[in-house]
């Protein structure tokens, strides 16, 4: 409260604050929005929303936990980001040398593209000082994990990723880059760089997650939009 907001007649409509210094009566102003801003008038209340939407910001879009889930799925991406940024921590497959893995949809949801020829990925792994060609698959596209390499169950061994989806909005083929590290079923650790994506040349606006064989026991999951414009 202002000084001297008690010895006032200003306030006569929804939205308005007392305004004042030193000992004069302070004097009423209404609440206006501005860029990112809305302000909502209620009965007795003003309601303030920053909307984060200026160019490169980034915005949480979407988060998740899973816990002996058999998939996590993120609807609605737009082109209203340029890049969706997916951050994967503490992930462990219900079943020992599971991998994860991601497939697209272009009906938001209501079908998954499993085709024999829809994806592709290849990269490097890493343990011990000892680098090796990653394997590929086709009907769905690794996040985290390898032939070489896979994620353990036991008691301390878990993975974490992140993965960038670039342009998922665009007619093109959707590129994605992963960057992960996991102590795999062995106990070990385990870097791996995964360049992967959709190879057919449809906008997708969902994908899901999943194990190659069970559920997924653990996984914290949040998606981050980079604001196109």
């Amino acid at each position: 409260m202002t000084q001297n907001a008690w010895n006032t007649d200003q306030l006569n409509a929804n939205g308005e604050v007392l305004i004042g210094s030193g000992t004069g009566r302070p004097t009423a102003t209404t609440l206006t929005g501005g860029t990112n801003c809305t302000i909502v008038n209620g009965a007795n209340t003003s309601q303030i929303t920053y909307s984060g939407s200026s160019s490169g910001d980034m915005v949480l879009t979407h988060s998740a936990s899973a816990s002996n889930s058999a998939e996590l799925t993120f609807t609605g991406l737009s082109s209203t980001y340029f890049c969706y940024m997916v951050v994967v921590d503490n992930y462990v497959p219900a079943v020992d040398n599971n991998r994860l893995y991601f497939q697209t949809s272009t009906d938001n949801g209501s079908s998954y593209d499993s085709g024999s020829s829809d994806y592709y990925y290849r990269g490097w792994e890493s343990e011990g000082g000892t680098v090796g060609a990653l394997d590929g698959e086709f009907d769905k596209s690794n996040i985290t994990g390898s032939g070489t390499y896979q994620p353990g169950n036991a008691t301390n061994e878990s993975g974490s990723a992140i993965s960038f989806f670039w342009n998922p909005s665009a007619s093109d083929y959707l590129r994605v880059t992963n960057f992960n590290a996991q102590i795999d079923d062995t106990g070990a650790l385990a870097l791996l760089s995964i360049h992967s994506g959709r190879i057919q040349a449809t906008a997708v606006n969902a994908f899901r997650m999943f194990c190659s064989g069970g559920n997924i026991t653990t996984a914290e999951v949040r998606v981050y939009g980079m604001v196109a414009s």
